[in-house]
């Protein structure tokens, strides 16, 4: 009974191969970057909930990719339309990788993956400035072994 660990495994070793994710945690909802340590794209999976039989296991999942805001001091008059910091590119990159996350997921032969309704961006401009997109997954995976030794 180790499926949510190989699953945390699994989408652990996809985006570091991946190599544009810099910051992977696991159910840090409150501190997606209080610290200001952390380097970006974060990514951030949250487990929402778990459903189970005889043998297989569902196990929901959030999963937010973040990037930090680049405010520019040199624009007095801010338009958000002539786009003067880089929350389009910040939005189009953390779509990006969690896409990419996706198709991966959907590749695999231990896991079968659901999308569960629409991506919900993440725009904090007056808080940390962090933005992107979270999505929330139901991922499914057949419990061989039920030993939990």
């Amino acid at each position: 009974m180790n499926g949510y660990g190989e699953l945390l495994k699994y989408i652990q070793d996809f985006l570091v191969k991946d190599g544009i994710v810099k910051t992977i945690n696991h159910a840090d909802i409150f501190e997606r970057d209080s610290h200001n340590e952390n380097k970006f794209p974060l990514i951030n999976i949250v487990p929402i909930g778990i459903t189970f039989d005889e043998s297989i296991t569902i196990f929901n999942i959030d999963v937010e990719c973040l990037m930090q805001r680049d405010l520019r001091k040199d624009v007095k008059h801010r338009d958000e339309y002539k786009l003067n910091d880089n929350l389009v590119d910040n939005l189009n990159t953390t779509y990006a990788v969690l896409r990419r996350l996706f198709e991966h997921l959907k590749r695999s032969d231990v896991f079968t993956v659901e999308l569960l309704g629409t991506g919900t961006p993440i725009i904090y401009k007056n808080k940390n400035t962090l933005d992107g997109w979270s999505f929330s997954f139901n991922i499914e995976y057949s419990e061989i072994e039920v030993d939990v030794c």
